[in-house]
């Protein structure tokens, strides 16, 4: 989009100077200073990424700290004395959709005890009958289930409430003495199920989100090149998370973005902002975005004088060639400085105002003409150079129509929106619409407000 513009002023500007020759008029008055420099109106733009975080590391973690054996047992004198031992099987964590997270795990178990009918002292007095559960034969089975509902607080930490949603057996339940062993068993692991969900929401909370996005922050506030463009600078002022979603091993959330971009013809160093807090989360589509493009006026320079190379500008007999350029602010019109050699060498002085049509997609430079000083030195030593054929010439290159630059402005843009940078960061992105929306004259730059729309999606 810049080199749209910048083409479209040069070709204007250049056939202008062209027709123009002088030895050595002064400056237009007031160069180099600007009548009134409007405040530019500040727009918030929003950008909405999915993001996508594989849990699998942070299960491992879960599944290494919970202990794989429960040991416990109790003995009354009078009553079932008994000894149990349960090992767990490997942890299943599954997302259930929503902010739900689920566990399960088989436990294979095992008893053994006696039963004493009547204790007289610490002794039992009559003979006690023993029993075995899963002893010396495969040990028993059973399942257990929890689940979690899981929170995003301001700060990046994970909050986690987790609950027993299943604790049953899978072989058939033994009944001895009128008890029922089997539950017996398995309530008596039950502290030990809920120390570990405990365990769980102490390694859940340790994901540090903050980590992971912090990269991607302090990447957005890093230059991204367009690929002779300049440089892309997303200027992020706020960030919201949508609420979370697991999905088998996978966290996928949404976040998004308030930021300013702008993108400026030449790099700036900016200071690095801290990641900030959440704010609240409001859903967009892709990005929606007003990018204000900043084209320093020598950069603006070099590429119209790349642009002209040494095109001869003839009238008649007569040439000039134009061998260097400068732009500069005069109040509120732009000036034109063109150094040129031919039949004439010298400098020649201009001023216009640049218009961009925003329905047409054209621009124009309207009102160009010479500085008056240059005007009274050429009406003296070269009029050729006012003839009507260089006007017409100059008129003719005033509206240049802006869609192939905007198209290509686009595939540069799409090209550098899909890019892998350093720790991990890989941008994915389309841009759908760019249009140009404001256009002002700066002290040391033209500025123009472009609105693009788009897709953007980052993984980390």
């Amino acid at each position: 989009m810049k080199v749209v513009v910048f083409l479209g002023i040069g070709s204007l500007f250049i056939l202008g100077f062209s027709s123009c020759g002088s030895i050595k008029p002064e400056p237009p008055d007031k160069s180099n200073l600007l009548l009134l420099e409007k405040p530019i109106p500040t727009v918030v733009s929003a950008i909405d990424l999915p993001l996508e975080i594989d849990l699998t590391p942070y299960l491992k973690l879960a599944e290494t700290n919970i202990p794989k054996t429960f040991k416990g047992g109790e003995s009354p004198c009078e009553g079932f004395r008994y000894q149990y031992k349960m090992d767990r099987q490997p942890i299943e964590f599954v997302g259930k959709g929503g902010n739900k997270i689920g566990l399960s795990l088989d436990l294979a178990y095992s008893a053994s005890g006696v039963y004493c009918a009547l204790c007289l002292g610490a002794d039992c007095s009559v003979p006690t009958v023993g029993l075995s559960l899963g002893v010396g034969e495969p040990m028993k089975k059973a399942r257990f289930g929890m689940e979690s509902s899981v929170e995003l607080l301001p700060n990046y930490k994970i909050k986690t409430l987790s609950k027993i949603t299943e604790l049953k057996a899978i072989d058939p339940i033994k009944l001895a003495f009128g008890l029922d062993v089997t539950n017996m068993v398995l309530n008596q692991v039950k502290p030990y199920l809920n120390d570990a969900m405990k365990m769980v929401d102490a390694e859940v909370a340790k994901i540090d989100v903050k980590a992971l996005i912090e990269p991607a922050y302090k990447e957005m506030q890093q230059g991204i090149s367009l690929n002779g463009m300049g440089m892309l600078y997303l200027n992020p002022q706020a960030l919201s998370i949508s609420p979370l979603v697991f999905n088998k091993n996978s966290m996928k959330a949404s976040v998004g973005i308030k930021a300013t971009p702008e993108i400026r013809s030449q790099a700036v160093t900016n200071k690095i902002q801290k990641l900030p807090n959440l704010t609240a989360y409001a859903k967009n589509d892709g990005f929606n975005v007003y990018t204000d493009i900043r084209m320093h006026y020598d950069t603006l320079a070099k590429q119209i004088m790349g642009f002209l190379g040494d095109q001869k500008f003839e009238s008649g007999s007569q040439y000039i060639t134009i061998k260097g350029l400068r732009l500069f602010a005069v109040e509120s019109r732009l000036g034109v400085e063109v150094d040129f050699v031919g039949t004439k060498k010298g400098t020649l002085y201009l001023t216009g105002v640049p218009v961009y049509d925003s329905l047409a997609q054209h621009i124009r430079v309207d009102d160009l003409q010479f500085d008056l000083k240059t005007k009274n030195i050429l009406l003296k030593s070269a009029k050729w150079l006012l003839s009507d054929k260089i006007c017409k010439e100059m008129q003719k290159a005033m509206n240049m129509d802006m869609k192939p630059q905007i198209l290509e402005a686009k595939k540069m843009m799409n090209d550098a929106l899909n890019t892998r940078y350093e720790q991990g960061v890989t941008l994915k992105g389309k841009v759908k619409d760019l249009n140009i929306t404001d256009y002002q004259m700066r002290a040391e730059e033209l500025w123009v407000r472009a609105f693009v729309s788009g897709t953007l999606k980052v993984v980390l």
